[in-house]
């Protein structure tokens, strides 16, 4: 596939009450309003105010009126509908108590269709933000 800045599908969740698209390739990409997520390794460059802002990896933030300025890869979440939003759960989504069965029966925490956005080898103590010294320390062996 040739490269595409900006290329965007929506994820399976997307509908009438959740805007939820991947982008890829992202480069000067407008965010009215919404959450962005880092999808990548590398840190999200963003722009809204005269001060650039850094998305580290793995990490999210809210933006309004602002910009994605680079990214290689990125989730862009939107509530468009806030009425009847529990109305989800009769959507396909489903309650977490139904897989964890310790689950608080009055928490209504839901888990919608996941979706694959790729493939990411990493450290997993660097992914968690842990020091490799102490894993070391412990027995621990990670290996990117």
């Amino acid at each position: 596939m040739a490269y595409q800045e900006n290329a965007r599908r929506n994820l399976a969740f997307a509908d009438d009450f959740i805007s939820a698209s991947l982008v890829d390739n992202v480069r000067d990409f407008a965010v009215e309003d919404g959450v962005v997520v880092n999808l990548s390794p590398k840190p999200m460059v963003t722009s809204g105010s005269a001060v650039p802002g850094i998305v580290p990896a793995w990490k999210s933030t809210a933006l309004k009126g602002a910009k994605i300025v680079s990214a290689e890869r990125a989730a862009v979440l939107k509530m468009n509908k806030t009425t009847n939003l529990g109305g989800v759960a009769l959507r396909g989504w489903d309650w977490l108590g139904n897989r964890i069965k310790s689950f608080p029966r009055d928490t209504p925490l839901y888990i919608s269709a996941q979706d694959t956005v790729g493939t990411v080898t990493t450290n997993p103590l660097a992914f968690t933000n842990e020091n490799p010294a102490v894993a070391a320390k412990s027995g621990v062996r990670a290996e990117a």
